[in-house]
């Protein structure tokens, strides 16, 4: 806001209509040493000066010399500039904490909360007290630093400090003076300037003519000044729309007002920062639709795996595209095209990794997809003093695994086709839909799978087997044999068999994916 200021008072300065801020520096010293850009200097007076230049009379010629602001030194520049009133770093737009309240259809309410009912929170704006109803909330309330004149008017605003002016002190004046041009407030500015150099002659006499006169001149600009603010308001809210609309209609209104270059420049930064919003948000809602998306369809029950598997290489990709542009019209501009939304995915640079899983449903992908990458992944175990045993189950392991593979190849079954469809009927939502993201990111380009990633079943530990003890019992009876006879007992034997793990179904891992 202060770039902003500065600017149109520049532009104000520099208008012929307002010659008046040019004139002869009577309160400059007598000789002064100008430091020049390129090593020189100069010796000499200060004889007049406007935003653009200084009129120079030179000590060893007499001449007058008129020297742009950019051939003096930097510094030399910005602090004679700022003591004859064209620039002033110290004035910034006053800003006050706000809360910011999210409704349910995702639009914001930003204000000073200052009472609450059973019902409703009462927040306050500069136009009036909002009423908003706790049942539309999305979370609690934030905070956030915001113009203060988004929550108060200008003469509220005013008067609060008012209270504290010193009526005889030209400090106090020029302070309040200061206070008003952050609000924006360019008459009581002035005023309280004039109040402070009438009051105190030796107050500030290089620094407060150029003061006065500038607030003068915004204070009889105000409307244009406020008008631009409100289109800086706009874009700064994301408001791009509204923004432009008014920048455009700023020519109809103000046909002959020297701000007009400026409203050019206006409409580049709407564009500008319109395309930065389009760039920042893109990223952003792809990941957010994804998992929306994806969801709205496992919910359904009648939502088989074949149709899942047909949607995410048919119908997804245009889906998700389609949910990023709604949303983006929304957000940013009515006027977002899809070519847009597709240039700035196409863009995106380094955006953080997100993750989706196959879970226990990593076996539907088959052993060599389900596998894929695995020993890239996967180190070998540290040895122990068990190598020995746990090599003789490896083995064990690996003869049952072959034999088994052996057997599929040889057998159809039919009930193990109808397996898959099954289980995935009676999964549950979340792990249809982290199952379905992790095969759309693999199966498609719309995003770069980085990496695959493993963990081991946690049923079988890795091994994709289980072990299973059998027991078993022989009883052998002997014939009686008279009082004092024995019986022979039984003896007890076991075994260990293995089956396919239930749940990883001989894969051994769980299958999950990295991309961007």
């Amino acid at each position: 806001m202060r770039n902003l200021l500065l600017s149109l008072s520049l532009a104000l300065l520099a208008s012929p209509a307002v010659a008046v801020s040019s004139g002869v520096a009577e309160d400059s010293p007598a000789l002064t040493l100008l430091h020049l850009t390129d090593g020189g200097t100069l010796w000499g007076e200060i004889v007049a000066h406007d935003p653009s230049a200084l009129s120079f009379r030179r000590l060893d010629n007499g001449g007058v010399v008129k020297l742009p602001w950019s051939v003096l030194d930097v510094a030399q520049s910005e602090t004679l500039r700022e003591t004859y009133g064209y620039v002033d770093h110290t004035q910034e737009e006053l800003m006050l904490e706000a809360d910011r309240l999210v409704l349910d259809d995702g639009t914001e309410v930003i204000g000073k909360i200052v009472a609450r009912t059973d019902a409703a929170l009462l927040v306050k704006t500069a136009t009036a007290v909002v009423p908003v109803p706790k049942a539309r909330l999305r979370g609690s309330a934030g905070t956030l630093q915001v113009p203060a004149l988004e929550i108060y008017t200008r003469e509220e605003l005013y008067q609060q400090e008012r209270a504290n002016l010193v009526q005889d002190s030209a400090s106090s004046n020029y302070e309040l003076g200061r206070y008003c041009e952050r609000i924006l407030d360019f008459a009581h500015a002035a005023e309280h300037y004039e109040q402070a150099r009438d009051l105190d002659k030796k107050f500030k006499p290089d620094e407060l003519p150029g003061l006065v006169a500038r607030a003068k001149l915004r204070a009889e600009n105000q409307a244009q000044l406020d008008y631009l603010y409100q289109v800086d308001l706009l874009r700064a809210r994301k408001r791009f729309d509204e923004a432009q609309k008014l920048a455009d209609a700023f020519a109809g209104l103000y046909p002959d007002s020297s701000l007009l270059a400026d409203v050019e420049k206006k409409k580049k930064q709407i564009a500008k920062a319109r395309e930065q919003a389009l760039r920042d948000d893109v990223v952003s809602l792809y990941h957010f639709h994804f998992g929306r998306v994806v969801e709205s369809k496992v919910r359904d029950p009648q939502f088989g795996l074949e149709a899942a598997l047909e949607y995410a290489t048919d119908k997804l990709a245009e889906d998700l595209e389609n949910a990023v542009l709604a949303d983006l019209q929304r957000r940013v501009s009515k006027g977002v095209q899809i070519e847009e939304v597709r240039k700035h995915w196409a863009e995106r640079k380094n955006p953080p990794a997100q993750k989706a899983s196959y879970g226990m449903g990593t076996w539907l992908l088959g052993e060599d997809d389900a596998r894929k990458g695995l020993a890239a992944e996967v180190p070998k175990a540290a040895q122990t003093e068990k190598d020995a045993e746990r090599a003789k189950l490896e083995e064990k392991i690996k003869r049952y695994l072959a034999n088994q593979a052996m057997v599929k190849k040889a057998k159809v079954d039919a009930d193990k086709e109808g397996e898959p469809a099954q289980f995935w009927s009676t999964w549950n939502v979340a792990g249809k839909k982290q199952w379905l993201m992790a095969y759309f990111v693999e199966h498609t380009k719309v995003f770069q799978a980085t990496r695959a990633l493993f963990t081991n079943c946690p049923d079988c530990g890795g091994t994709g087997v289980r072990e299973i003890l059998n027991t078993g019992s022989a009883r052998t009876n002997a014939s009686p044999q008279g009082r004092g006879g024995q019986s022979a007992g039984g003896a007890n034997s076991a075994s260990i068999s293995l089956i396919d793990c239930p749940s990883c179904h001989r894969i051994g891992v769980r299958r999950r994916v990295s991309y961007r």
